[in-house]
Formats: C-alpha cells, sequence, structure tokens
C-alpha cells in the first residue's frame, strides 16, 4: 500500500497547496466587498479574485521582462504575507463554520479520487504520465492547450513560431487555466525539458491537478449556491448529484477549465442580482470568458438582461430640475457603466494581446458558424466564408439546422429506441449511453437529475420562490438560443459546446427536490446507480487501458476507501448537528429528511 500512500500524499499537498496560493488573498479582499457577505459567499468569491488578480500580476510581470527568478520570489513573498495576514486576522476560522468543514473534506476526497483515476488508468501509480491520462478517456490533443500555453511562459516560447498543439493557436482558448499551471511550476521551480508536445509525468500530474482543482470550484459554487437560495438539505443533495454525474467527473480532470468558466458565470450572476455589486459581477463576468470563450453564450444573454434592466431602472426616474430625457439617459448609463468597466479592464490585457501580439485562428469561428470541419485551410476573410456558407445551404436548411439543434439537447426518442433495441445486451447498452451523456443535457444531467429538476421547477413555483432563480435560469438555458442562432452544425448544441453553467444550476435545483420525498429519493437512487454504472464501465473495462485487467489491489483499495468516505460525509449527518438540535422542538436535518425554517441558513 506504499504506493497508495505516496498518491495520497502528492495529492493532499497539491490541494493544501492550492488552497495557499488561492484562498488568501481573494478572501481577505472579499471582506471588503459588502459588510452583509456570509462567511461562504466569502469563501466562493475568494478563489476567482485570488486567481485574477495573481493572473494578472504574473502578466503584468512578464510584459515588464521581469526575470522568471524574479517573479519566482516576488509570488512567494506575496503569498507569504498574504497567508500571514490571513492568518493574523483568524480568516481560517470560517473554515470551521457549519458546513465549511464538511465541504472541504468532501472537496479534498474527491480531488483525490480525481487524481487517482487520471494519472493511473492501469491501476498502477507509479504510472503518471500524460499518454495515459489522455488515453483514459481518448481525449483530443487539444486537450494539452493550458499545459503548453504553461510552457510558453516558463520556456520563453514564441507563440507566433509554434503552435500550442497542431492547428491551434495560444490564443484560440482563454489564458486563466495555462496562466495557473505556469503559476505553479514557477512557484515550484520547475520547467519542462522534453520536446514539444512530450511532457515529463510530474509535471504534467502538478498540470492535471491544479488544473481539476479550478474545475473543482464548480462544486464549491454549487454547495455555497444551494445554500444560499435554497436550505442545506438541498445542498448536501446538489452536491451528491453534481459529484456522482459521470459527465462531471470526466470533465474535471480534462484540461478543459469549462466548469471553472461556469464557476465565474454563477458568482458573476450572484453578484449581479442578489449582491448589486455590478463592478464585480463585470470582473467575474471576464473571468468566465477568460476561463473558456463559450461562455460568450451565457454573456450575450446576460448583456440584454442588463440592458432590460437599465430600460428599466430609466423608465422609473424622475428628478426635478431637469429634462426628463437627460436623467433618465444618466440613469441608463448609471446601471450600465460599472458591470461594463469591470468587464473591460479585467479583459483588456488579454484582448491586447491576441489583437497585437498572437492572433487567434478564425479556424474555431468558421468551424462553429459555417460547419467548416476542413483544419488543413482557413478561408482568407469572414465574408468569404460567409458567402460559401450561404452558397453551399438554402434557406430551408439553415433554418431547420437551427430547429433540430434547439430541440436535439432534449430529446429522449432515440436513445429510448436504442434501449428497447439493445436491452438484451447490457454491454453494447452501455456503450450507447457514453456519447449521449456527452451530447445530449437530459443524459448528460443524469437522466432522473433532469426529472428531479423539473419537479424543483414545479415545487419552487408552488412556494413562490421560482423568482429568486429566474436570472439565473435566464442565462443559463439562454445560452442555448444564442448556441443554436449562431451554429452552422447539425446536432452542434451538444453539451460540451453549451452546457456547463446550466447544469450546475440543473443540480441545485434537482437538489431542492431530492428531499421532498420517498420516491424523489428513489430517483437520487437511481440517477446515483446510473452514473455509477456507467462510469464503472468506461474506465475500468471499456477503455483502452482496462483496469479491471491490469490494476494493483493497492489501486481498487484505495478507490473503494475514497468512495466509502465520500458516502459516509454525503450522506449521514454531522453528529455535533444533531447533538445541537437534540431536545428542542426544531427539525434535525439529515441527509433524507426536511428541515425546519429556522435551519435553512
Amino acid at each position: 500500500m506504499a504506493l497508495s500512500a505516496e498518491l495520497l500524499l502528492y495529492s493532499t499537498g497539491i490541494f493544501l497547496l492550492c488552497q495557499i496560493v488561492f484562498l488568501p488573498a481573494g478572501h481577505l479582499a472579499a471582506a471588503y466587498l459588502g459588510a452583509n457577505l456570509s462567511s461562504r459567499i466569502q469563501l466562493l468569491l475568494a478563489y476567482g479574485i485570488s486567481l485574477l488578480s495573481f493572473s494578472l500580476f504574473f502578466a503584468a510581470g512578464l510584459w515588464l521582462r521581469i526575470s522568471i527568478p524574479t517573479i519566482q520570489i516576488l509570488l512567494m513573498s506575496a503569498i507569504s504575507v498574504l497567508l500571514g495576514l490571513w492568518i493574523v486576522q483568524k480568516k481560517y476560522a470560517a473554515l470551521f463554520q457549519k458546513d465549511a468543514a464538511w465541504f472541504y473534506l468532501v472537496w479534498l476526497l474527491y480531488f483525490v479520487l480525481t487524481l487517482a483515476a487520471t494519472a493511473f488508468p492501469r491501476g498502477d501509480f507509479r504510472e503518471i504520465t500524460a499518454h495515459t491520462s489522455m488515453m483514459l478517456a481518448n481525449l483530443p490533443i487539444d486537450n494539452h492547450i493550458p499545459y503548453n500555453f504553461a510552457r510558453y511562459i516558463v520556456e520563453h516560447i514564441d507563440p507566433n513560431k509554434l503552435e500550442v498543439v497542431p492547428t491551434w493557436r495560444a490564443s484560440d482558448r482563454g489564458p486563466l487555466g495555462g496562466l495557473a499551471a505556469a503559476l505553479f511550476f514557477i512557484l515550484l521551480g520547475e520547467k519542462e525539458q522534453l520536446p514539444w508536445l512530450l511532457t515529463s509525468p510530474g509535471l504534467y500530474f502538478v498540470c492535471q491537478a491544479v488544473v481539476s482543482f479550478l474545475n473543482l470550484l464548480s462544486l464549491l459554487g454549487v454547495w455555497v449556491l444551494a445554500v444560499e437560495l435554497l436550505d442545506r438539505t438541498s445542498a448536501r443533495y446538489a452536491v451528491i448529484l453534481t459529484g456522482i454525474n459521470y459527465f462531471y467527473f470526466l470533465n474535471i480532470f480534462f484540461s478543459w477549465p469549462k466548469f471553472l468558466m461556469a464557476y465565474f458565470l454563477l458568482c458573476a450572476l450572484y453578484l449581479w442580482q442578489r449582491l448589486g455589486l455590478r463592478l464585480w459581477a463585470g470582473i467575474f463576468f471576464a473571468g468566465a470568458m477568460l476561463s473558456h470563450d463559450s461562455a460568450a453564450f451565457c454573456l450575450a444573454v446576460s448583456g440584454l438582461l442588463l440592458l432590460y434592466e437599465a430600460a428599466k431602472n430609466a423608465a422609473l426616474a424622475t428628478k426635478s430640475g431637469q429634462t426628463v430625457f437627460l436623467h433618465r439617459s444618466r440613469e441608463f448609463m448609471r446601471t450600465l457603466l460599472p458591470m461594463g468597466i469591470g468587464f473591460a479592464a479585467t479583459m483588456a490585457p488579454w484582448v491586447l494581446y491576441k489583437r497585437f501580439y498572437s492572433p487567434p485562428s478564425p479556424r474555431l469561428l468558421y468551424l462553429h458558424l459555417f460547419c467548416d470541419k476542413d483544419t488543413s485551410t482557413v478561408k482568407s476573410s469572414f465574408c468569404e466564408a460567409l458567402r460559401a456558407y450561404l452558397r453551399d445551404n438554402s434557406w430551408n436548411e439553415i433554418i431547420g439546422t437551427r430547429v433540430y439543434n434547439l430541440w436535439y439537447p432534449f430529446d429522449p426518442y432515440p436513445s429510448l429506441i436504442r434501449i428497447r433495441d439493445l436491452w438484451q445486451s447490457p454491454a453494447v447498452l452501455l456503450n450507447h449511453f457514453h456519447m449521449p451523456v456527452f451530447f445530449q443535457f437530459t443524459w448528460g444531467a443524469g437522466g432522473a437529475a433532469f426529472i428531479l429538476f423539473l419537479l424543483g421547477l414545479y415545487w419552487l413555483r408552488k412556494q413562490n420562490r421560482l423568482a429568486d432563480f429566474a436570472p439565473f435560469l435566464l442565462v443559463s438555458y439562454g445560452s442555448l438560443f444564442v448556441c443554436v442562432l449562431i451554429s452552422g452544425c447539425r446536432g452542434n448544441a451538444a453539451n460540451h459546446v453549451w452546457a456547463y453553467a446550466p447544469l450546475l444550476l440543473t443540480w441545485i435545483v434537482a437538489g431542492f427536490a431530492a428531499k421532498e420525498g420517498t420516491l424523489t429519493a428513489l430517483l437520487v437512487v437511481f440517477n446515483i446507480a446510473f452514473n455509477l454504472l456507467v462510469f464503472i464501465f468506461f474506465t475500468h473495462y471499456h477503455s483502452p487501458l482496462q483496469p479491471f485487467i491490469h490494476a494493483q489491489p493497492a489501486y481498487f483499495a484505495t478507490q473503494f476507501l475514497l468512495l466509502l468516505l465520500l458516502l459516509i460525509l454525503l450522506f449521514i449527518p454531522g453528529i455535533s448537528r444533531v447533538n445541537k438540535s437534540s431536545g428542542n422542538n426544531h427539525a434535525v436535518e439529515t441527509g433524507f429528511s426536511k428541515i425546519s425554517p429556522e435551519n435553512t441558513r
């Protein structure tokens, strides 16, 4: 078991290092955002603030041509000072309040379990390689973009002379994942020694762990927002439905920081709609774009909602001594400007980098807009590509593609027919479910979890609480309409394109429904069983590495122990809460019971 102990040691060490880097600075800053911020919201915002701040600091140092050793000293000094202030001001106490300690332990165990599956897909703990990690889920080569972006920075490689991966440029994706990886490479004093597109096992393990940590901020968002908008029991169920989901688990260790993008989006919406902090909402919206460009779908809907809000505020504004038009114009701009300034200021360095130093390739734009899948050539101009698309597709085909894409994520019919046809062949049936999980929203959400989501919306409406979720629902699910409108490919409204923020919101609302009775509890059990079955089949049997055949006993023992501890944490209520609640007439909160109104915060 020595090798499994090594995994636990390395994983826990990186987890704690990430906490030390990303928590103190942002936590200190979040305390000054507003007097009414709960300790949970401060923790939620802390990581995004720190990530954006250190990335900006890091980018400024590179732009000023400060040497890497000097940047290392400055970063270590800043982190040490901020950690000291964080300890002196006793901010660490927030980690031990209410459910925070419970969640952080869940977070750690899930993180370690993720790295066990990612770095050791053959079940051999000595096998920490990028090659085996990529083979685990047949990941495409663009999964290496954050790693190679970090190499640009640490090794002073000109991105205009060397593609990040074949057919991809450094500016084709947001920089936050690569900047975070480079930050840790410099803090640890390491850099890649192998040729381009080859990776050293230990260094790639660090990059993989850091990006997984950042993606897991979305789980923190699910927990905090579920507690703040609903109650603790709903939050517990939301964490269960999120963490057990097969699509979520695989995307946590993809080096695509799409769930990091979803974390920023949900935080931005909460800052805007619940706290009224428009400047910071704009900064977090920019953080979503800097994580992954698919955030633009949600940003388009957010922009329309902001314009509506500004127009509404302007229409209600009256003031004596001024013309109505002048005052309403000022009110309109007063609503727009804070968010616009926060967004523009945060995005400016990256926009300037793409505009003047490393322009992105139009290949991805043409792919999504015009379904141009030819990666060997890129059309000379946007107008030429548009003319070619209109020439090759009739208006009936263009409109038909969009109508199909709008229904495609929720269409259960093809899968139900396949279930009927393949019922006698369980292995083939499981093989079928792999692709719908990635492409269709209902299966990606978990099937039963999507039913719980619909039930949750119904019960929220009956309790007159649906208005609390209206902006979140509008922006997240509204992104589908934007995606459908611009997508030129039939079937392009797939989960891996638009669905990351909507999935998180779905699991939050489903968590509310999950505690409503025996039937909903059965749906939760079915959802867990379905996702575990698909996960075990693909990661342990169907994948090219087949750990069931090659794995060491220590590998299975470690995974079993981690899963057992997670189940205990998720389903068994805290002993201290039960003890505190005994002796009074209030309802005791458990993993499967309703709670009283007094316990909803």
